[in-house]
């Protein structure tokens, strides 16, 4: 071996063990990056910064494409009983601390078109039930969701801060409901403690006697003129609302008020929203029909007293 050969030798041997140390691939597939540690994965990477650990980063990936992924996972193939996970996240210290922060999966988006921005995604693909979102708290673990197809099922407690839409895209109350809403038991808060300024109802059958009880059926979207505009980069187009009545509530015949009317005689029982429809609190009128009856069973009273008297 003349003398540039081994030069030549010797300095790929160097190179080899540098990037060896910070590389490795074995006989099997399994690769490790910036581990000492034989990795047991396909690919194991390791990062020993102090402050930012990142396992796998793409930084600026930007492509004509449809999709620019950042990382993708995909798992097909399989036993029956298979688990598959495309990308799992999990974060945990083996003791509690009271300081930091653990995120299993951190989702961030942005400034794209309008109404297409989402932090996470999650979509029910296939024939089969399941939950595209599956949230449970220790103790629960997994759960038999049934066949329905649930874009979200949590086995814990839930907290939402701000309003919170059933078949409403645009809430004006904290829970807004466009349907029916079913529960064993309903209940308000109603202890003294929180109450101030208590004042008798005083005129409960002057007031009852100006409301007036009416039938009605509700309109369709279609009636009202709503329509579903969707916002796409190469501009706008009405699709099909997806916060329609059931065809049941649209032939159904209710009983009620109108708002309109009722304003004029109790109008802190009505509400408006921020499109300027009017809401009635049912519940609030029952002290009035209380009073109502208790005054109109002083009259009877009367009455009786007056004729046994003859």
């Amino acid at each position: 071996m003349n003398r540039q050969n081994l030069f030549l030798t010797l300095g790929m041997s160097l190179c080899f063990l540098v990037a060896n140390a910070q590389l490795k691939v074995l006989s099997n597939g399994n690769v490790g990056i910036g581990t000492s540690a034989v990795p047991n994965q396909k690919v194991h990477v390791m990062s020993n910064n102090q402050y930012q650990q990142f396992g796998l980063a793409v930084n600026k990936a930007v492509t004509d494409l449809s999709y620019t992924l950042g990382m993708y996972g995909t798992v097909d193939g399989g036993s029956s009983m298979t688990k598959f996970v495309g990308v799992r996240g999990y974060a945990q210290r083996e003791t509690a601390y009271s300081e930091g922060r653990t995120i299993g999966v951190w989702g961030g988006a942005g400034n794209a078109t309008d109404g297409w921005n989402f932090a996470v995604w999650g979509e029910l693909i296939g024939t089969n039930g399941g939950a595209a979102i599956y949230g449970t708290i220790p103790g629960r673990g997994e759960f038999y969701v049934g066949s329905a197809f649930w874009a979200g099922f949590f086995r814990g407690n839930v907290f939402m801060e701000e309003l919170v839409g059933v078949k409403q895209a645009n809430p004006s109350y904290e829970v807004d409901v466009n349907g029916t809403v079913r529960a064993v038991n309903y209940i308000t808060s109603s202890d003294m403690s929180l109450k101030k300024e208590v004042a008798p109802i005083t005129n409960g059958l002057n007031v009852i006697k100006q409301i007036n009880g009416i039938t009605f059926k509700l309109k369709s979207p279609e009636e009202l003129g709503q329509k579903n505009v969707m916002k796409l980069d190469t501009g706008e187009v009405v699709v099909p609302l997806n916060t329609r009545l059931s065809d049941e509530n649209l032939q159904k015949v209710f009983s009620g008020l109108s708002a309109q009317e009722l304003q004029k005689i109790l109008p802190n029982l009505v509400t408006k929203d921020k499109d300027g429809k009017l809401s009635v609190s049912y519940l609030e009128l029952i002290p009035y029909l209380i009073e109502a009856i208790k005054e109109q069973q002083i009259q009877i009273e009367e009455l009786k007293k007056l004729v046994d008297s003859k």
